[in-house]
């Protein structure tokens, strides 16, 4: 079969096995062969470049290329070349990431479903050597039930064991399935505490308690009082030693030990959860 041609291509996309097979082919042959190859869009997904490379595919447009077009990937043919796509759609942005397929054998660890070659693109990689892999959405139900799990864990010991999480979307990484790690909104009788993985990061956000602690002081005879509360929650005032990023009501914890460290402090000044109990061993 012709990995280099549009009647080629297509012979080899029967099944998942065949696309497999074309990725490796192209790839065997500008590698190991030295050949150029024509470049390709295929299923509407993928990325045959030059250069034996196979990666996934993400169309957006608008005037800063932030417009997501997911409806065109079933409207191209199943075999394009890139040059009449950019010829029909010079104002589109192309993003190709590199990608690895799953085995026709491979199964999702979190639902049992397999891949074909309509959601073979759905496929993400995990693991050390990372050849399991899960669907997207099953990769972001696993790492959402993880993170929970790691911050009821240190909300438990911080004296918070009893306050509502709830994952939110990651401000930092948006909706990656692979990095988007959910954020996690604690919620209190006084006030929400947003935290959440950057990347070697947990922010935390608590301007909400501030606010919270500052709603009945509508006043102009209650500014300075409400000055003093700002002023006792401000970052720098509650963390003075931590050499970390700090804005007014927000500090980056260096992992799970400062977390700890950071909400147990926050629940003492701001007098929520089990914190004064704990502390006189009631």
């Amino acid at each position: 079969m012709d990995y280099d041609t549009v009647e080629g291509i297509k012979e080899y996309l029967v099944n998942l096995k065949g696309l497999r097979r074309l990725a490796h082919d192209r790839a065997e042959a500008h590698y190991k062969r030295d050949k150029m190859l024509q470049e390709f869009l295929i299923l509407g997904r993928f990325n045959l470049d030059s250069c034996g490379n196979f990666s996934v595919c993400e169309f957006k447009h608008g005037t800063d290329y932030k417009v997501s077009m997911d409806w065109l990937h079933e409207a191209l043919p199943v075999v394009l070349p890139w040059q009449q796509l950019f010829d029909l759609l010079s104002k589109v942005s192309i993003h190709a990431t590199m990608f690895r397929l799953p085995g026709p054998e491979s199964v999702c660890d979190e639902c049992g479903e397999g891949w074909t070659l309509k959601n073979a693109h759905d496929a993400v990689p995990h693991g050390e050597d990372h050849t399991n892999f899960r669907h997207a959405e099953c990769h972001r139900l696993h790492v959402a039930r993880e993170a929970m799990h790691e911050f009821q864990n240190i909300s438990d010991q911080a004296g918070l064991g009893n306050m509502l999480l709830t994952p939110i979307k990651n401000e930092y990484w948006g909706d990656d399935p692979v990095w988007a790690t959910p954020w996690i909104l604690m919620r209190t009788p006084k006030g929400s505490i947003k935290m959440g993985w950057r990347k070697r990061v947990i922010s935390i956000d608590w301007s909400d308690v501030v606010a919270f602690h500052c709603k009945e002081l509508k006043d102009f005879k209650d500014h300075e009082a409400k000055e003093a509360i700002e002023k006792s929650f401000l970052a720098k005032t509650l963390f003075p030693d931590e050499d970390v990023t700090k804005d007014e009501f927000l500090i980056h914890a260096w992992g799970y030990g400062k977390l700890l460290e950071y909400l147990t402090k926050l629940s003492s000044v701001a007098k929520i959860g089990s914190y004064a109990r704990n502390k006189v061993g009631v």
